[in-house]
């Protein structure tokens, strides 16, 4: 089963179209990324939250923004995900390592 279209985002990367939604869940965001061209592997990618403020009054300032899905999907293709082959769901937990994506170019 694909990503829905609905509520989903579109980026082309290297000519490969790929479809992605953002999760929040406990303590940590999902980026979940698939190829919109082939039926492949999923990947999910975790980012932590980095909260500010305190007690509940907080907001979050973790954005995932396009730039950081294009540099995400370049890191993952670098480490062993393959969107055009199917097989289990590819995951990448980057809480406390997010200057591994802002180093990406």
């Amino acid at each position: 089963m694909g990503i829905p279209k609905k509520g989903s985002r579109k980026i082309v990367i290297d000519n490969h179209q790929y479809r992605y939604i953002v999760s929040g869940n406990d303590g940590h965001i999902d980026l979940i990324v698939e190829s919109d061209e082939t039926n492949g592997q999923r990947l999910v990618v975790s980012f932590d939250y980095e909260p500010k403020g305190i007690g509940f009054s907080q907001s979050h300032s973790t954005q995932i923004t396009p730039e950081t899905v294009r540099k995400t999907i370049v890191y993952s293709l670098k480490n062993n995900w393959n969107p055009k082959l199917k097989g289990k769901i590819h995951r990448i937990n980057l809480s406390g390592r997010k200057e591994v994506i802002e180093n990406i170019t």
